[in-house]
């Protein structure tokens, strides 16, 4: 079920902002194998990335950037070398 939308926005009403960028970071899987990825969007609650290696939605990861602690996270979504996700320790600002 898809939130109310903001024409004036054009996005979601209850969606944080969001960041354009292109950052690296390090992407560290459950199992331990770790992937280089560039994140692309961030926001308060989830980012997106592109990643050579293939992602499967439901999988439990680890980012890390630099100069930030490491921040717990889960795929969401994949579409070809793109991927979304959430933080697993995001506080709910609402």
């Amino acid at each position: 079920m898809r939130k109310e939308t903001n024409l004036t926005t054009g996005g979601y009403t209850d969606r944080a902002t969001r960041i354009g960028m292109a950052c690296e970071a390090l992407l560290t899987e459950a199992d331990g194998c770790v992937i280089e990825v560039v994140i692309t969007d961030l926001s308060s609650r989830g980012f997106q990335l592109q990643s050579d290696a293939k992602l499967e939605p439901g999988e439990e990861v680890t980012l890390t950037v630099p100069k930030q602690a490491p921040m717990r996270a889960m795929i969401r979504w994949t579409r070809g070398c793109s991927a979304g996700g959430v933080f697993l320790d995001a506080s709910d600002p609402s």
